[in-house]
């Protein structure tokens, strides 16, 4: 049986928050807004490795109920735009799954590129799994957001 990659409550999520999270760069809990405040996921912005090359590993998770709804590729956006703006980076980039080919569309309609295929990076459930690296910079950011703004 498969782990859940985010935790499935808002408890577990500020508890993950606090103890792991803590020192990023940016991270917050995704809730709908509502009256119930439903937890659905989790994203994250990791501190920078090495400061003067500004960049940051990006992370997001939701629960499989709540994907393909269109809040990966909101929050995402969000992320990724206060990242360049506010947070001066020059690059974001993560890793993914190739399995997860949902995931790796929401990305690209993001504006992240591929630049990278580990060869079984993971081990899922009793098998390899490839992990894709993806990134995008400032300036891709920046045409991507005037492209939008035409539309």
């Amino acid at each position: 049986m498969r782990k859940p990659v985010a935790p499935s409550t808002l408890s577990q999520a500020k508890t993950l928050v606090e103890k792991i999270f803590e020192p990023a760069f940016f991270h917050a809990i995704i809730t709908l807004r509502s009256s119930s405040d439903t937890f659905i996921g989790y994203t994250v912005l990791a501190q920078p490795q090495v400061t003067k090359n500004r960049d940051a590993k990006y992370s997001v998770a939701l629960l499989p109920e709540y994907q393909g709804h269109g809040y990966g590729t909101e929050v995402t956006r969000f992320i990724v735009d206060w990242g360049f703006r506010m947070g001066g980076l020059h690059r974001v980039w993560l890793g993914v799954f190739a399995t997860n080919v949902g995931a790796i569309k929401v990305y690209e309609k993001c504006g992240f590129k591929k630049h990278g295929q580990w060869r079984k990076e993971h081990w899922v459930n009793g098998e390899w799994v490839d992990g894709v690296l993806m990134a995008i910079v400032d300036e891709d950011w920046e045409k991507e957001q005037a492209a939008l703004e035409q539309k």
